[in-house]
């Protein structure tokens, strides 16, 4: 065998072994994502669709935050926060994905229809 005949086997190898993942992934029901949900001081905020496009002013006694929901993805606009952490977390768009603004006490989480119970709110000591 050629060194070509190698490197073809281990690309096709390589690319059989990624493939369960994937499909394990997009069937997965943490990608069936409708609902975003945001926690202000520990109370919610408010759940809004994530397939109608709106900008969400967040405020609090320590900053405030701007919440931009567009075309199926949720991120942190604009904050005052020091570090602005919470704006280079980028677009979210899968259930179960979340951003977090410590200093504001800021969580946004996403959901699918099937959850969003008691079970998947943040508690007091993940928060």
């Amino acid at each position: 065998m050629k060194k070509e005949d190698f490197l073809l086997a281990a690309v096709l190898l390589t690319a059989t072994c990624f493939i369960p993942f994937i499909l394990i992934r997009s069937l997965s029901p943490y990608s069936l994502a409708d609902t975003v949900q945001i926690y202000s001081d520990g109370q919610v905020f408010g759940t809004y669709s994530l397939f109608e496009d709106r900008t969400i002013a967040v405020s609090c006694d320590s900053g405030s935050n701007i919440v931009s929901i567009a075309g199926g993805k949720v991120f942190v606009s604009e904050a005052d926060c020091p570090g602005n952490d919470c704006v280079r977390c980028g677009e979210i768009s899968k259930a179960g994905e979340f951003i977090v603004c410590i200093p504001h006490r800021l969580y946004i989480l996403i959901t699918s229809g099937t959850s969003g119970t008691s079970e998947n709110v943040p508690d007091g000591v993940t928060y």
